[in-house]
């Protein structure tokens, strides 16, 4: 675990997803880039985002980020899940295309 942020396998193939905290902001960046450069490499990078409250405009920067860059290497972020907060601050950042794209 990095302060709030976890892995977890989740289904019954041994799919590890890396849950997100609650408040995903400015102070949580540096543990969320950790998480992703510490994620499987040449794998997709599954995250549940289900039970984040707040999320800033940072964290959704190093997410989108975090999806460019995997797309370099054939692979994708993949979004388990995403609570209405999750969603609204891609929207009000115009990204919503982002996570039709992680789904």
């Amino acid at each position: 675990m990095i302060d709030g942020i976890s892995s977890v396998v989740k289904n019954a193939d041994g799919a590890e997803y890396f849950e997100l905290p609650a408040v995903c902001d400015l102070s949580s960046v540096s543990k969320l880039h950790a998480m992703i450069t510490e994620g499987p490499v040449g794998a997709d990078f599954l995250i549940d985002a289900g039970a984040v409250e707040r999320c800033g405009t940072a964290a959704v920067q190093v997410l989108v980020a975090a999806s460019e860059e995997l797309k370099q290497n054939d692979c994708r972020l993949v979004l388990k899940s995403a609570s209405e907060q999750f969603n609204n601050a891609f929207e009000d950042l115009g990204l919503g295309r982002c996570l039709s794209e992680w789904e």
